[in-house]
C-alpha cells in the first residue's frame, strides 16, 4: 500500500448533517460474525448470453474507505478473487465523508466535516491545503481534467468550484446557491455536473468554464417527496439513473444531446410487501460494461440489483443483503466486484459480480464506525 499523508483545508464552523438521521457518532459495530445472504424477489433465472467483457485479468486493487466516526481514512486491498484486507490509516484533522480520486494525479479529495475539504497526496509526505468553505460537503467530483473540483454543500445549499491543478494554495473559482439540499454533484459523460436536490425535488445539471465558472444549463422536476439523492449514466451516456431517497425506486431518465435530462420510467428497489416507511436509498451505481445497476437500501439492508436492457430500461434481479446501513458503496473499475460499506455495522462487504448481473457475496472485514465512503481503483 501506497504511503499517504493528509492535509487539512483551511475553513471553518461545521455544518449541520444531512438530514437522514445519519450520525458522526456512528453505530453498533457487529460483532463480526456472518450475515446470512439471500435473494430477494429475484426473477427466475434468465440466460442472458455471453459472459461480460471485463478487459485484462483481474488484478489487486487500492481501497480507500472514510471512517466517520474516528477522524481517519482506513486504506486496503482488493485481491484479484475479492477477499478484503487493510492496510495502515491515514489520520485526518476531522472527521471524513465523501470523497473522489484523480487517477492521473494521485490524490484523494475529502470532504470534512468542518466544512472543508482535505487533499491526500498518495505519492509522498505533501501538504496540499485547498480553500473549503462551511456547511456539510456531501458530495465532491474532477472535472475530466482533474484540474478542477466541484462540490455539493447540502446544508448550505450551495456548489462550489475549486481550481486544483498545479501547485497549492488552491483557489475557490465559483459559488452558486443550488435548489434544496443539494446531494450530490456528478460529471457526466458529456462533461455537465448533475445535482439532484433532495427535498428540492429537482435535478440541475450545470457547465464548468475552463476558468471554472458553474453556470446552470437546465434542469428536470422529479415527483413531489422522491428526494433525488445520487445520479448514475450508462456508458453509452444516453441513460441517466437517479436514486430517490424517499420513494425507494431509481428512475430512468433520457439524456439528449445536449444533455437534458427527460423522465421515462421508475422502478422499485424493494421487494413486494416491505414497508417502505421504515427504509430510505442512498448510492447507485452502473456496471462499465452497462449491463447492470446496483442501488443501496438502507433499513431493508441490501443492494437492489437490475438487469439493463439495450433501450436502457430496467429489469429487477431481486436484492442480496449487505451490511446495516450501506449508506455508500463502489464499483471496481473492472466491473467484476461491488465493495459496500455498512454506516451502522462498521464492515465492508465485497461481491463478485456474476455474468447474469446478482451479486455473490465473497469477503466481509471490520473497518470502524460510522463508514461513509469507499473507494476502489
Amino acid at each position: 500500500m501506497r504511503h499517504a499523508w493528509i492535509v487539512l483545508l483551511a475553513l471553518a464552523a461545521c455544518g449541520d448533517d444531512d438530514g437522514t438521521g445519519d450520525s458522526f457518532d456512528g453505530g453498533p459495530v457487529s460483532d463480526g460474525g456472518e450475515r446470512d445472504m439471500f435473494v430477494a424477489d429475484a426473477a427466475e433465472a434468465v440466460d442472458f448470453g455471453t459472459e461480460p467483457d471485463l478487459g485484462p485479468p483481474a488484478r489487486d486493487r487500492d481501497l480507500w474507505i472514510s471512517v466517520g466516526g474516528e477522524s481517519r481514512l482506513a486504506t486496503g486491498r482488493l485481491a484479484a478473487d475479492g477477499t478484503l484486507s487493510l492496510g495502515d490509516d491515514i489520520t485526518l484533522p476531522e472527521r471524513p465523508g465523501a470523497m473522489t480520486y484523480g487517477r492521473e494525479s494521485e490524490r484523494l479529495y475529502v470532504g470534512l466535516r468542518n466544512g472543508s475539504i482535505g487533499v491526500v497526496d498518495l505519492t509522498g509526505p505533501t501538504v496540499l491545503p485547498v480553500t473549503g468553505g462551511t456547511g456539510n460537503p456531501v458530495y465532491v467530483a474532477l472535472d475530466d481534467a482533474e484540474d478542477h473540483l466541484v462540490s455539493a454543500y447540502f446544508g448550505d445549499d450551495r456548489l462550489r468550484a475549486h481550481a486544483v491543478d498545479g501547485a497549492p494554495p488552491f483557489t475557490e473559482t465559483d459559488a452558486l446557491d443550488s435548489a434544496d439540499e443539494p446531494h450530490a454533484a456528478t460529471l457526466g459523460p458529456n462533461g455537465l455536473f448533475y445535482v439532484p436536490h433532495r427535498t428540492g425535488d429537482t435535478i440541475h445539471w450545470y457547465s464548468l468554464g475552463d476558468t471554472g465558472e458553474l453556470a446552470l444549463e437546465g434542469q428536470v422536476a422529479s415527483d413531489a417527496g422522491e428526494g433525488p439523492r445520487h445520479i448514475a449514466f450508462h456508458p453509452s451516456g444516453d441513460y441517466a439513473y437517479v436514486i430517490m431517497e424517499f420513494a425507494d425506486v431509481v428512475v430512468l431518465h433520457d439524456v439528449a444531446a445536449d444533455g437534458s435530462l427527460t423522465r421515462r420510467e421508475a422502478y422499485p428497489t424493494l421487494p413486494e410487501g416491505f414497508d417502505g416507511d421504515s427504509n430510505t436509498t442512498a448510492d447507485v451505481h452502473v456496471t462499465p460494461d452497462g449491463t447492470a445497476l446496483y442501488g443501496s437500501n438502507r433499513g431493508h439492508d441490501s443492494l437492489a440489483m437490475f438487469r439493463i436492457a439495450s433501450d436502457g430500461a430496467l429489469t429487477s434481479l431481486g436484492t442480496v443483503s449487505t451490511e446495516a446501513r450501506p449508506r455508500e458503496f463502489a464499483m471496481s473499475p473492472d466491473g467484476r466486484y461491488v465493495i459496500a460499506a455498512g454506516q451502522d455495522s462498521g464492515f465492508l462487504q465485497s461481491y463478485r459480480v456474476e455474468a447474469s448481473g446478482e451479486l455473490t457475496s465473497v469477503d466481509r472485514i471490520e473497518v470502524g464506525p460510522d463508514l461513509r465512503w469507499v473507494i476502489v481503483d
